[in-house]
């Protein structure tokens, strides 16, 4: 057990939030053993971090690990959005702009990067070559890393946070063919693991930009989800760590986007 963070109490007395904490937030919102889950995170709302650097983050990398076992598989977001800034995307050396946990666990040992230039995720466990052997066509279309945690019956996890992390429903808006979004073509250059380099392209479903609303909000996606049953939150530290299940959420935003497709914009 390593002590991770100090947070205070709802009656103001000074507590250590613990690795074993970590897990048991994890076992209280669902995860099991062989799970895939699909981690966003948030860290410096936790509360005080008692250690420093990759001291701190790799504990929490690990028990993510454990709560899974090595039957399991560990998704973290790593995107670098690098073909939509005109860059060209390196595997191994685009930093993520998801947070230091995330840019930690891609160099962990046995983690691997899928190949999307610009939402990629760093993948350890079981199922991990499903997700990294080949190049998608599409950010959120088939065969793309949601559309894989789809298959595999996978659960989002919002670490440290309640407020973001829900890009899931961006592969449901083009499941769904909103009108509020339409398909575009990127380009650029990858830089594989062994310095290949090749010039490719993916489609992204973006948001039109003729003045008509385009963004979901968490103020009515977590409501959204809680009114199904689907989302589960459990205190961490000062935060929050939360769970929904990919595959459940298909049908019941289906049947919203049939009534309404603008339901969940701001």
């Amino acid at each position: 057990m390593t002590a991770l963070f100090q947070y205070e109490s709802a009656d103001k007395q000074s507590l250590e939030l613990t690795t074993d904490d970590v897990l048991a937030a994890l076992r209280a919102v669902g995860v099991q053993e062989g799970d895939t889950i699909c981690v966003h995170s948030r860290l410096f709302k936790i509360g005080r971090p008692l250690l420093l650097g990759n001291n701190l983050l790799d504990p929490i990398c690990l028990t993510l690990q454990e709560s899974v076992g090595p039957q399991g598989t560990v998704l973290m977001s790593c995107f670098s959005y690098s073909y939509c800034k005109n860059q060209e995307y390196d595997v191994l050396r685009s930093k993520t702009s998801m947070g230091a946990l995330n840019e930690r666990f891609r160099h962990l040992p046995e983690v691997k990067r899928t190949l999307d230039p610009i939402f990629s995720f760093a993948v350890w466990g079981h199922d991990r070559d499903l997700y990294v052997e080949k190049a998608p066509k599409s950010c959120f279309g088939p065969s793309s890393t949601y559309d894989l945690l789809l298959q595999k019956q996978g659960k989002v996890i919002l670490f440290g946070m309640n407020d973001s992390g829900y890009s899931f429903f961006h592969f449901l808006e083009e499941l769904a063919h909103v009108s509020y979004r339409y398909h575009k073509t990127f380009s650029g250059t990858t830089v594989y693991e062994d310095g290949h380099r090749e010039q490719t392209e993916i489609d992204y479903y973006v948001r039109q930009l003729d003045g008509r609303r385009t963004i979901i909000t968490n103020t009515k996606m977590r409501p959204f989800l809680k009114q199904e049953g689907l989302f589960t939150e459990v205190p961490l530290g000062n935060a929050s760590l939360c769970m929904f299940p990919c595959a459940p959420v298909v049908d019941p935003y289906m049947r919203l986007m049939a009534q309404d497709e603008e339901a969940l914009l701001i």
